[in-house]
């Protein structure tokens, strides 16, 4: 097994022995303390973090204004991740689009190790067994096509992807099948389909694949007795009956610019979930224009811990969403990777035997929140075709959230609620 394979999946049960004349009573392992990135790596994974999280919040407006839904959830870190992964193999002008749009800064070979050393922080998180956070990233590549060996070598070293061999040009069918099993397999079953049968065809040669599943309970829950139908204001101002989760506890706050910071912890301390929250029903869009990976940073440092605790009301939601990724990375700023005229790809394949371009490339992702915790599943598919407290704090209008590691700083789920009825 290599040493970031997913493990463990949604559901299992994890058994914890402990002596018989030393008892139970040993204090809960620091997880965050075994997390810590190696202090070689800080430098480099801290210039990584930064830039997925200038990215996240990049995208996080182009999602918006790709989704007419009124929720939205989505995983910067899977998007991020496989365009990673297809930048190991991009050259010239593509190379450059995407290295600008991903803010990339440091040499690629450096750039992918620390991906890899963040990936590795994210596993040993999971090993405690406190929550479920799998990540896993796949190569599904045409039989008998001639990948270039230093390409499956990043990827296979520093994002653990391995390479199944599908046949796109006999049974275009099939490798959809194949593809969408191993991410349902990857997502507890939570992203069922991330291709439609048709978007993928004999012209394929390779589908880049990325997975991630969160599931984690609350580190103080909220109490099931508690939860009432109650009042949420909507951008508009109409007011709709939520589901509305209450709990007293000591949490994390702050103010930010016209809104405020909240930080819930789930079990172990080093995943949270961060809530931004404008003063006003209707300041959800000017609350969004201040969103860069700085500014959430900054939000986040200078949250503090309440000194007593606080009446917590948080309504329930579940959100799901699907996105054509061609229009927002356009957008963003990397169109030529889907130009059969212009991509460079050269470092996949040899432009010798092949002209190949981003054919296709989607993102699915869902959220689940209630008194226990949280689950979040997101999935990333790339193809590469051939060209041939004394107040109650009331989180009762639109919002936004992110699911965010506290040890590396990464936003693995980010999205808004404008109404949680829907």
């Amino acid at each position: 097994m290599s040493k970031r394979s997913t493990g463990l999946r949604v559901g299992e049960i994890i058994v914890v022995g402990c002596s018989l004349f030393a008892g139970c009573s040993s204090p809960p392992p620091d997880v965050v303390a075994a997390r810590q990135i190696p202090a070689a790596m800080q430098a480099d994974v801290a210039t990584v973090v930064e830039a997925n999280n200038t990215f996240a919040s990049e995208a996080y407006a182009q999602f918006v204004a790709a989704d007419d839904h009124p929720n939205l959830v989505f995983s910067p870190f899977s998007v991020a991740t496989a365009f990673s992964m297809l930048d190991a193999g991009a050259a010239g002008q593509s190379d450059a689009e995407l290295r600008a749009t991903l803010h990339v800064t440091l040499p690629g070979d450096r750039s992918h190790v620390a991906f890899g050393a963040m990936l590795e922080s994210l596993a040993t998180g999971r090993s405690f067994g406190q929550y479920t956070l799998a990540t896993a990233n796949k190569l599904f590549g045409q039989a008998g096509y001639p990948f270039l060996e230093p390409f499956l070598a990043i990827t296979r070293d520093d994002y653990d992807a391995e390479m199944e061999i599908v046949d796109y040009i006999h049974d275009s069918e099939g490798a959809v099948q194949t593809i969408d099993k191993w991410v349902s397999d990857q997502t507890d079953g939570k992203i069922p389909m991330l291709f439609a049968p048709d978007d993928i065809d004999a012209e394929a040669r390779l589908a880049i694949v990325n997975a991630i599943v969160f599931k984690g309970n609350w580190a103080t829950r909220f109490d099931h007795d508690a939860t009432r139908d109650g009042p949420f204001t909507t951008g508009d101002g109409s007011i709709v009956q939520a589901t509305m989760m209450a709990t007293e506890q000591s949490v994390r706050f702050g103010a930010i610019p016209d809104g405020s910071i909240t930080i819930l912890p789930f079990a172990g301390n080093d995943i949270d979930m961060v809530i931004l929250l404008p003063n006003e029903a209707d300041g959800l869009p000017a609350l969004e224009a201040q969103l860069s990976g700085d500014s959430i940073a900054d939000w986040i440092a200078s949250s503090t811990q309440s000194t007593e605790p606080i009446q917590l009301v948080l309504p329930k939601f579940s959100v799901s969403s699907n996105a054509d990724l061609h229009p927002i990375m356009a957008a963003l700023g990397v169109p030529s990777i889907f130009d059969p005229g212009s991509c460079d790809v050269s470092g996949i394949v040899s432009p010798d035997v092949d002209r190949p371009y981003v054919s296709r490339a989607v993102h699915q992702a869902m959220i689940k929140v209630d008194e226990d915790g949280a689950e979040a599943a997101a999935a990333t598919g790339i193809v590469v075709g051939d060209d041939a407290a004394s107040v109650p704090f009331q989180i009762d209008h639109p919002f936004i959230f992110m699911i965010h590691d506290a040890v590396t700083g990464s936003i693995l789920f980010m999205g808004r609620v404008t109404d949680p009825t829907k």
